[in-house]
């Protein structure tokens, strides 16, 4: 029986790398240090799919609404569709939202 803490597994004869897990620090870069409730435009407009009209549009709700409190709520804002949303959960996080 193989030993947990191996870094490879014989494939036939020749070894298969494992995909290492994540380190914290890794998760905090891939789950985004970027809170949608306080990014400002710019920033916004940097993440992959959101552009400027997109990201102009997210900061307009954003005040209206005093923040976003789930994902879901993003998907009133005109032009931001699921992919775009998953493309936001990916580069960023959804902080605590205004009281």
């Amino acid at each position: 029986m193989p030993n947990q803490d191996t870094k490879t597994t014989l494939v036939g004869h020749q070894p298969m790398h494992q995909v290492q897990p994540e380190s914290p620090q890794d998760r905090k870069s891939s789950s985004g240090g970027l809170d949608i409730n306080v990014a400002s435009e710019e920033q916004l407009a940097e993440i992959d799919m959101i552009g400027k009209k997109l990201a102009h549009a997210l900061v307009e709700q954003r005040s209206q609404r005093g923040g976003f409190r789930s994902w879901e709520e993003l998907q009133s804002i005109p032009g931001l569709d699921a992919m775009k949303i998953a493309e936001l959960q990916r580069a960023a996080r959804l902080g605590q939202a205004a009281s």
